[in-house]
Parts: C-alpha cells; sequence; structure tokens
C-alpha cells in the first residue's frame, strides 16, 4: 500500500515512446522515461519480443532505449516476463545490460501447458 507500479508490455512500451514523437502528443518522451525510472515498481511483459522485428534500425534505437530504461531502473523493483532463456536474452542485450537487469535479480520459471492454447482442440 502506498506505492506506485506499472504494468506493459514491451512492444507497447516502444509504441507509446513513438507516440510522444507527434507534436499533438500530451506525453514527452522525457516524461515518459522520468515516468518509467520513477515508478516504484515496473512490471515489463513480453520482453524480447521487441527482438522478432526484422528492422535492424530499429532494434539498435530500441536496445538504446532499452538499456536506457535499465540503467534507470538501478535499485528499483523491476520484473521482466519472457519467453526467451537466459542465454537468449544475454545474447540480445548484450552482457553489460544484462548483468545489470539480472543484478539482485531472482528468476522463477514457469512449466506448463501453453494456457493460450488451452481452448484449442487439433485435428477437429
Amino acid at each position: 500500500k502506498g506505492h506506485s507500479a506499472m504494468f506493459i508490455q514491451m512492444n507497447k512500451l516502444f509504441t507509446k515512446i513513438k507516440s510522444t514523437w507527434n507534436k499533438n502528443s500530451e506525453m514527452t518522451e522525457d516524461k515518459l522515461m522520468s515516468l518509467l525510472a520513477k515508478v516504484d515498481v515496473l512490471i515489463i511483459d513480453d520482453f524480447g519480443a521487441e527482438f522478432t522485428e526484422k528492422d535492424k534500425e530499429g532494434v539498435t534505437w530500441k536496445q538504446t532505449k532499452t538499456n536506457e530504461i535499465v540503467d534507470s531502473r538501478i535499485g528499483k523493483s523491476t520484473l521482466f516476463t519472457t519467453n526467451f532463456n537466459i542465454g537468449e536474452l544475454a545474447g540480445m542485450y548484450g552482457e553489460r545490460d544484462f548483468s545489470r537487469m539480472m543484478e539482485n535479480a531472482e528468476m522463477l520459471e514457469m512449466h506448463g501447458d501453453n494456457y493460450r492454447l488451452r481452448n484449442f482442440k487439433k485435428g477437429e
């Protein structure tokens, strides 16, 4: 109680950042980045999904923004959900940023059936 929190899907986060570039936007990129830095608990869903795009320039831009967010969150509670393993994430983000993400981290692996496919029936 009394703590601020934000939950956002990784690709949606980048969409929000890009929307601040519109001259009619009420939110600036600096304000959004400041909000991400200041919130007590930040939960980023589907971390690594931004690397599924083929746009090399976009990935470079996204890596830079991810680095800024990670750097601004040092010492704060930040949760990442992902479908990637540790080796894949280290390769995506590079050793420097990955080590910052994993500093004081605890990894929880989830196993089981895909919840999204619970109503899917094969071969019918």
